[in-house]
């Protein structure tokens, strides 16, 4: 659950985390949004193998 709140933060309609970012860095919102395409494909990644592969995220809790 808390990726996929990662992922809602840094992608559209919210995006509330890049609107805080662009305000503290000073940069255009366009750029900031090129910068982060990168973490947002491994973060999808996470999300797809957490989903899968459950037994990755629960060994801790069993």
């Amino acid at each position: 659950m808390i990726v996929y709140l990662a992922i809602e933060f840094i992608t559209s309609p919210v995006s509330v985390n890049l609107f805080v970012a662009e305000n503290i860095a000073g940069t255009k919102f366009e750029k900031l949004v090129c910068m982060v395409i990168p973490f947002i494909i491994i973060i999808m990644i996470d999300v797809l193998i957490v989903s899968f592969l459950p037994f990755l995220s629960l060994w801790f809790i069993q």
